[in-house]
């Protein structure tokens, strides 16, 4: 059985001016996430050292939609993730994701490791998957736009990648613009200018893509 391996890693943290509070903020989503997809989390997020955490999922449909939740919370700080698909070949920890190892771990660990080269924040990486260059440049494209991005934009995109297939043929309606204004505290046409200044539907549509090729590459003997 395949397990999906996320790796996230806090960029620049020890250059942090609140760096116990950002630690903080970083516990909390976590332990949402945690209790909000116990039943798809094989091993729970977990800190390992105190900037970086790990997790295992067993179904791989929310980790993207997940990590954009992390970037939520904790921005303006920013994160990287690796996510890979793959085998564990020793015993899944359900407490913690500690103690475990195989080529999932290492091929995220090595994907961690290229996104501090690259100074970006998304990597899908894996033989399990083989995603090719169109899929990592398009997540290096998403990382340079995330980078400049405050939580509205987080939080606007994580509910278009939920929603995601949107109604009438792919289109976002104004019921789900509404929504977002109200739980965000915007206008309506804020939401409408963001989107199209900040490519919000397209970059939902290809992280939901790639979420959907993630899941597949686990169901594959």
């Amino acid at each position: 059985m395949k397990h999906l391996v996320v790796i996230g890693d806090i960029v620049l943290s020890r250059r942090l001016p609140d760096r116990a509070g950002v630690q903080q903020k970083l516990e909390r989503v976590l332990e949402e996430l945690n209790l909000q997809h116990a039943d798809k989390l094989a091993s729970p997020y977990t800190i390992t050292l105190g900037d970086e955490f790990q997790a295992v999922y067993r179904d791989a449909t929310p980790a993207l939609r997940d990590a954009i939740r992390i970037l939520e919370a904790l921005s303006p700080v920013r994160v990287r993730f690796a996510l890979s698909p793959g085998a564990i070949v020793t015993r899944i920890n359900p407490q913690q994701a500690l103690g475990m190892d195989g080529p999932a771990f290492h091929e995220a660990r090595d994907a961690i490791t290229g996104l501090k080269t690259r100074n970006c924040l998304l990597a899908v990486t894996g033989a399990a998957i083989q995603p090719g260059p169109l899929v990592a440049d398009s997540l290096d494209l998403i990382s340079s736009v995330l980078s400049g991005w405050d939580g509205k934009r987080f939080q606007m995109l994580r509910r278009l990648v939920e929603m995601e297939p949107w109604t009438d043929g792919g289109s976002y309606g104004k019921s789900i613009v509404k929504g977002m204004a109200t739980e965000i505290g915007i206008s309506e046409r804020a939401v409408y200018k963001s989107f199209k200044a900040n490519a919000i539907k397209p970059i939902a549509r290809i992280l939901s893509d790639i979420g959907t090729m993630l899941d597949a590459s686990m169901r594959v003997a």
